[in-house]
């Protein structure tokens, strides 16, 4: 009699827990919400305001986020949400201009942390979802490096120079509107699109650290304080992905 009553119980356990829907989603997004403050605060290139744009002539970049979303159904038309992300900032340039043939990288990684809630509503085959969420990013440590060769009139390497830097991450902090919509592809997966926009504040760098060499001296260390804060309208995060929907 025990055992029956105790499969009764789990049946009727698991019948309820069946009710509600775990899904995980796979994303790829832009880095439109943070892409200006990193941008401009980030960006040693042209400390003079002198565009050397003209001169470049090789350029590669990835400044994408990649997004694994968990969603929880706690009835039909609400839902919890958290969406991990993480992208890099890589950018790789060769400057060639009569003076120097300079090569150029940088680096910053970004981890996004974002719980939300929402309401969703049903139309065939599309699901459209709509709340608020809370984003929060942490932005590590900007490298940034410089070799030059420099050379005579005659395109001869006379000496090689090399700058360092870096500044320090920071974090952002907001409050979104989302809006998700989703195609249901089959009984267990679906695509979808998301956008991502709202209000920011954002804390940004600390110490800036450079050191120059030029040529077989020795190095020239050098350090200031670069701080950059900031709340501010974002502009929208654009978001394409696949959703698997478990059970």
């Amino acid at each position: 009699m025990k055992k029956i009553i105790s499969c009764l119980i789990l049946t009727i356990h698991l019948s309820a827990f069946s009710q509600q829907k775990l899904e995980v989603g796979l994303g790829i997004s832009n880095f439109g919400q943070i892409e200006n403050p990193i941008s401009n605060f980030y960006n040693v290139d042209y400390p003079n305001g002198f565009n050397m744009d003209t001169y470049i002539n090789e350029n590669h970049s990835m400044v994408l986020k990649y997004n694994v979303n968990f969603s929880y159904n706690l009835k039909d038309s609400l839902n919890v949400r958290l969406r991990l992300g993480y992208g890099q900032n890589n950018k790789m340039r060769v400057m060639d201009y009569p003076s120097a043939l300079s090569h150029i990288n940088e680096h910053q990684s970004f981890l996004e942390f974002c719980p939300s809630i929402g309401k969703s509503k049903k139309f065939g085959l599309f699901t459209l979802h709509a709340g608020m969420e809370i984003p929060i990013y942490l932005v590590s440590t900007y490298n940034y490096s410089n070799v030059s060769d420099i050379r005579d009139s005659a395109l001869q390497v006379t000496s090689t120079n090399e700058s360092l830097e870096k500044i320090d991450g920071g974090f952002l902090i907001g409050i979104n509107q989302f809006i998700h919509l989703q195609l249901k592809v089959s009984k267990n997966i679906s695509v979808f699109s998301e956008l991502n926009f709202g209000l920011m504040y954002a804390q940004l760098g600390g110490n800036y650290t450079e050191k120059i060499t030029v040529g077989a001296a020795e190095p020239i260390p050098y350090s200031i304080e670069k701080k950059y804060t900031k709340l501010f309208f974002t502009a929208p995060q654009i978001q394409f992905g696949i959703t698997f929907h478990l059970f």
